[in-house]
């Protein structure tokens, strides 16, 4: 897993390094991450975000899939069945290794 702003600066893992499991601070938030050996890598963050952010994700072996969660803040005096006029956007992109691999 990695993370990196709209302009492509990476802010944790990306460019060829791999970040020790931890706390980091990113997009005005507090991340946590976490790389077992035999498990797969976790991130986490309670938000809110102050700016937008790309998660990126590389495959080098069995795709094992990707679980998320995510929620909106409620407002008190906003009823449930109205609903939200916040935007959020999710895209996939797939490209090819940059260099070969074994073969």
């Amino acid at each position: 897993l990695s993370i990196r702003d709209i302009f492509g600066k990476y802010l944790l893992n990306g460019e060829h390094r791999v970040a020790w499991p931890g706390e980091y601070k990113i997009g005005g938030a507090k991340f946590y991450y976490s790389r077992p050996y035999n498990e797969p890598e976790t991130l986490t963050c309670d938000g809110p975000l102050t700016e937008d952010l790309v998660l990126e994700i590389l495959v080098q072996d069995k795709n094992p899939g990707i679980s998320y969660e995510y929620a909106l803040p409620i407002d008190q005096h906003e009823k449930l069945t109205t609903r939200r006029s916040d935007m959020y956007s999710w895209s996939i992109s797939v490209t090819a290794c940059s260099e070969p691999c074994a073969g």
